[in-house]
């Protein structure tokens, strides 16, 4: 739509050249436009454009004087291969830009309309009928202060291509394969190369014999637990009982014991919550919060329905697999532990936290509701809440050496008592909820830094403190990969002797003290510190607010019912193709082709259910939960969404060009 916009606002203007149109991804080349675009493009008395959709190549950064980027992942990709190409001492000619900039108030997006409501194509037709008039004044201002002024311009993704109404969900196969044989975008340098790295062992894609036999053992206990009937042979799937039962007595004992397995009741009229007998055994010694006791109450009061929609609810993009091995592993490899802990973290998000019903549906949008509320209660929650985006106390910004995300805390901006313990512990599951949207595999782990520059005791506050510490261990377990605690002053060496005592031993040994930008630079690469740990990037946090009409996907209920439908097919096509796995067959290979599957719906799925963050405003997630963790345009003036309510994080399996 915008090069049928473009063409038909500059007609007759001396100072424009060739116009052109493409996207990033060679997503259904040569395919005519959407008929939606072509109908609004009629209404408004454009009848005479055509256009067949190709990729963007890299002798358009020569063709062309500018190259103008609908939305904040677009210029990203486009600025990352114009950057690879002159990294080779070739100097481009394109001036590469988000078309946006030419709003005249402010950065703003062009989102694909293509899964919005109705009005997303005039919506999108206006916007930029608006950039267009607004870029050749530009020209004339500039024509007029005695510049030689001749342009051509190429728009970038995404003018929405032929589909028919099958494709509102269908046409996945044919989707997912185009993008499968596209060629990979330049990548910059400070991209992590996630293909060429290293998988340890205990991840997925690495396990031995042994660890591999154990998941499969951990997977039957947990579609037990889920109540689901095993297809093949239910009496050949271990038993919850019997892989947790104690040893068999000793011949000669004086007198024989009960086996009282994992979920098994001596009561028979006792309720039975998960569909499984529940666990009779008392909490081991080192089960620091109480998980395995815990399980006996929990599988009384939850439903087995409730438990596996808590489950598949935390996978989200993430491998099945891999989240089960981070219990595993967290827990020793012992499948009792492991599933006490899972457990206990799926009662702890769906009943006690609401991280997905509530904490990240409603999130920021919600908390400025909330801000703007008549209740004195919901108003400082809500600005506690945003209180602590705004003024930069944690985010996220670019990656160690490891490639793990980095999360940097600022400290002395923490004063006890100003916000509400509510709103602390909200805003630390937020945060961390959000940087596991920033991990790819075989990435699982993220790096905190603890910038205690300036530190006094009046930001030292035990509460969050130590809940963060049993967030961490009990409910987000293989999640730390290392911590700094960065230029501590002496005062805090007694509070880290407590601090320390609270610690699991193996949490404790991930703790690192660093002095100075030489000592982070063990673990961040200098190019990768903000200046203002001193290093090279170039960073200065900056809260982008919310804008009205960027979660009305949420509004929209037949998309996502669709959706949601397509989801909970493959994951009962996963849960089958797992039982035959438990049971010896080979089915590795499609059941990561459906965890792929899982994955790609996710993003799909994410506009319907996440409220739109301050990382996807910025660009650092983009469609389709592609990462970028050094969005440079957004680093200086952020980028927002266009009003149309459908954000930049959403998927659009028509984004290929405009």
């Amino acid at each position: 739509m915008a090069e049928g916009v473009f063409r038909f606002v500059a007609k007759n203007n001396t100072y424009i050249g060739e116009i052109d149109s493409c996207g990033t991804g060679a997503y259904h080349e040569q395919d005519p436009p959407d008929y939606r675009t072509m109908q609004t493009l009629e209404k408004n008395g454009i009848t005479d454009y055509d256009h067949a959709a190709r990729k963007v190549t890299k002798e358009d950064f020569d063709n062309f004087d500018y190259m103008f980027a609908m939305d904040a992942s677009n210029l990203n990709d486009l600025q990352k291969m114009q950057r690879a190409i002159e990294r080779k001492g070739k100097k481009t000619k394109a001036h590469v830009v988000l078309f946006g900039e030419f709003n005249g108030d402010g950065a703003e997006e062009v989102v694909d309309p293509y899964y919005g409501a109705d009005n997303g194509f005039d919506v999108v037709f206006e916007q930029v009928k608006k950039f267009s008039s607004n870029f050749l004044k530009s020209l004339e201002e500039d024509a007029a202060k005695g510049k030689t002024v001749t342009s051509t311009a190429i728009l970038v993704d995404f003018v929405t291509t032929g589909h028919t109404e099958d494709t509102k969900v269908g046409q996945e196969d044919k989707f997912e394969k185009e993008q499968e044989a596209q060629e990979p975008v330049l990548e910059d340098d400070r991209v992590p190369n996630y293909a060429a790295m290293p998988v340890p062992q205990g991840f997925l894609g690495n396990l031995t014999a042994e660890q591999d036999q154990k998941l499969k053992d951990f997977w039957a206990l947990v579609l037990k637990t889920f109540g689901i009937k095993d297809p093949i042979d239910s009496t050949s799937t271990p038993s919850i009982a019997d892989a947790t039962a104690p040893a068999t007595p000793e011949p000669g004992s004086a007198k024989k014991k009960e086996k009282h397995g994992l979920f098994h009741r001596k009561n028979k009229d006792t309720p039975s919550g998960a569909g499984s007998p529940a666990f009779s055994g008392s909490a081991d010694a080192d089960d620091k919060y109480g998980q395995t006791k815990e399980l006996q109450e929990i599988l009384a009061t939850s439903s087995a329905a409730d438990l596996r929609e808590a489950f598949w609810s935390m996978v989200k993009k993430d491998h099945p697999d891999a989240l089960l091995l981070r219990f595993l592993r967290a827990r020793k490899w012992d499948i009792q532990k492991a599933l006490a802990m899972m457990i206990s973290t799926m009662h702890w998000r769906r009943n006690e936290m609401h991280v997905d019903d509530d904490i990240m549906r409603r999130g920021e949008g919600g908390a400025l509701e909330d801000e703007q509320s008549g209740d004195a209660s919901t108003k400082k929650e809500g600005r506690d809440f945003l209180a602590q985006l705004r003024m930069g106390k944690s985010f996220m910004h670019g990656v160690d050496k490891e490639g793990r995300p980095i999360c940097l805390v600022r400290v002395r901006l923490h004063k006890g008592g100003e916000q509400t313990e509510k709103s602390l512990e909200r805003y630390t599951v937020y945060l961390i909820e959000s940087c596991r949207l920033a991990l790819e595999p075989p990435v699982e782990t993220a790096t905190i830094v603890f910038d205690m520059t300036n530190f006094t005791m009046a930001n030292m506050d035990y509460t969050p403190v130590k809940f963060m510490i049993k967030v961490f261990e009990a409910n987000y377990p293989e999640s730390l990969g290392s911590v700094l605690v960065h230029k501590a002053p002496w005062v805090f060496q007694g509070i880290w002797k407590i601090i320390k005592g609270w610690l699991d031993p193996v949490v404790a040994a991930k703790v690192h003290f660093t002095n100075g930008v030489d000592d982070l630079q063990d673990f961040i690469p200098k190019s990768h510190i903000i200046k203002e740990l001193g290093g090279e990037e170039a960073f200065d946090y900056k809260y982008v607010e919310p804008r009205p009409g960027e979660n009305d996907a949420h509004k929209e209920e037949a998309p996502k019912r669709e959706l949601a439908e397509v989801r909970k097919q493959e994951v009962a096509k996963y849960e089958q193709k797992t039982f035959e796995w438990i049971h010896g067959q080979d089915t590795r290979g499609q059941r990561d082709e459906l965890a792929q599957k899982l994955r790609d719906n996710y993003w799909k799925l994410d506009p319907y259910i996440r409220a739109r963050s301050l990382y996807d405003r910025t660009g650092m997630i983009g469609r389709d939960g592609k990462l970028n963790f050094y969005p440079s345009l957004s680093e200086q003036q952020g980028i927002l969404p266009a009003s149309n309510g459908v954000p930049p994080g959403r998927d659009a399996s028509a984004d290929d060009v405009d």
